[in-house]
This record gives C-alpha cells, structure tokens and sequence, in this order.
C-alpha cells in the first residue's frame, strides 16, 4: 500500500539524513518507526513517555545501574544503618550529586525534568510521584509515596534527593518523612 504521510519538515530532513548515514533505506526505516509507534500505542504508552524512556535508559547506561530486589535493599541499608549511620546519608548524598551530573546531560533544568513526573512514576518503584508549584518565588513542592520500607531506606532517598537538588542549584527548604514518605518543599535558587 502507498500512501502520504504529513511529516515537519525539520523531522523529515532529520530522519531522512540518519537513515542515510546508517546506510539504511527510507522505506524500511519509516515502516520500522511505524511499527514500533504501532506496538508502543496499543500497550498504552505514549510516544512522549517512550522519548523520556529512551532518555532515562541512556542515563542509567552512563551510571552502572544494577537492580536488586527491594527487599534486599533494605536488609542492606539497615544493617549498614546500624554501623555507619553518618557515612550512609553521606554516600546517598554524593551519588545523588554524581547521578545528576548525568542527568543534566538529558535534563538540563529540574523543573523540567520534574514536571514530567506522571511520565517518571511509571519508571520507578513509587506509588505516587507529585509535584507542584506553591507560589512565583522559585518554591515547588514534591510528594513520593512507595519510597522504602523502613526509615533507614527513606532516609537515604531524602539525602540522595538533597544531593541531585545541589547540582541543580536548589536547595530543599522543608521536609516531612516517615516510612515510604517523602514530602518536602524546595527553592531553585538564581543562578
């Protein structure tokens, strides 16, 4: 079947120059796209979600990303908890500065990077992932709920947070946890 598709031109010129370099023909390559929007489509993802996937996806590459099981997870940081208290807040506070350093590679600017959170939830173990805006002085406000099963595990996000805010130069302003529950308040500071 032949048909016309109605394609930006700044789109078609993109894709009809890497398909060129990839030495790949455009009949294929298109069908391809199609195909792949198709099955993202019909499993319900949107095809912005898909984009900020393969974003996260290329991050997590930059970063050594191991999954372990939730459970397992908290068994560690809570005996690590139990010896080095100090020295656990103090890792998840500098590996939440290194993880930002790559995501501001993506993700230039947090409040962009956080206004697509009904789109991140569906990436990470939360339950609910909010985030608003209180007033035009820079003040935001997030809520993650699924955050860890023990104080200990919602500790170290908190402080991992605090980190990932530094880099981004915004500093968290007040904060309220308790098991699975982050709720805080933070300002982006100028520049």
């Amino acid at each position: 079947m032949r048909t016309t598709l109605a394609i930006d031109e700044n789109i078609a010129k993109e894709f009809s120059k890497i398909v060129k370099e990839k030495n790949k023909v455009i009949f294929s390559a298109t069908n391809s796209a199609i195909q792949l929007a198709t099955e993202l489509l019909k499993d319900g993802i949107e095809l912005e979600d898909a984009i900020l996937f393969w974003r996260l996806f290329k991050v997590f590459g930059l970063v050594d990303t191991l999954p372990i099981p939730g459970s397992l997870n908290e068994i560690l940081l809570n005996r690590l908890y139990h010896h080095e208290k100090e020295e656990l807040y103090k890792i998840f506070y500098e590996t939440g500065k290194e993880i930002a350093l790559k995501f501001k590679i993506y993700f230039a600017d947090l409040i962009t990077l956080l206004s697509l959170s009904n789109s991140l939830i569906k990436f990470f173990p939360l339950k609910k992932f909010e985030f608003t805006k209180l007033d035009n002085k820079k003040r935001y406000k997030i809520i993650l709920v699924g955050a860890g099963q023990s104080l200990v595990a919602t500790n170290c996000l908190l402080y991992f947070i605090k980190g990932f805010f530094e880099i981004y130069n915004a500093e968290v302003v007040k904060e309220e946890i308790t098991v699975g529950l982050v709720n805080l308040e933070f300002v982006v500071k100028s520049s």
